[in-house]
């Protein structure tokens, strides 16, 4: 909050981008999971937070807006033992399109809104999990 804060001032009206990134587990889109407690309430308030900016800065016509990456292919994974394979294995058991993503599969998502062809999309939650929200 105190970033943005500081930002805001420099920010041109009608071309000025927030986009934060949070996960599955902190929305109505999934049930709560045990362990998850203590990040699943910081990743609530962040999309609260961002709704909240999303409402005072759209007259300025300023979006933000969050991503919710799924099952990504990413180096995170080996802190739990799994490599693209296993990751690959875990996304067929719990994605609808049985696919993990690539970390490019979200950054053109943050490109589209970022971008001017994202200028009307605001106060949103955007999942690009390969359908996971679903299950």
């Amino acid at each position: 909050v105190r970033f943005v804060e500081q930002i805001l001032p420099e920010m041109q009206d009608g071309r000025g981008r927030l986009c934060a990134l949070s996960s599955a587990g902190c929305n109505l889109t999934h049930r709560p999971r045990i362990g998850y407690d203590l990040p699943g309430q910081a990743k609530a308030t962040l999309e609260v937070i961002s709704r909240y900016y999303a409402s005072h800065l759209a007259p300025r016509g300023i979006t933000c807006n969050i991503v919710l990456p799924g099952i990504t292919d990413t180096q995170g994974w080996a802190g739990v033992g799994m490599d693209s394979a296993a990751v690959q294995a875990f996304a067929e058991q719990h994605s609808p399109m049985k696919k993990a993503l690539a970390p490019e599969d979200i950054a053109y998502t943050i490109d589209h809104l970022m971008s001017d062809r994202g200028r009307y999309i605001t106060g949103m939650n955007i999942s690009v999990d390969a359908g996971g929200h679903l299950t």
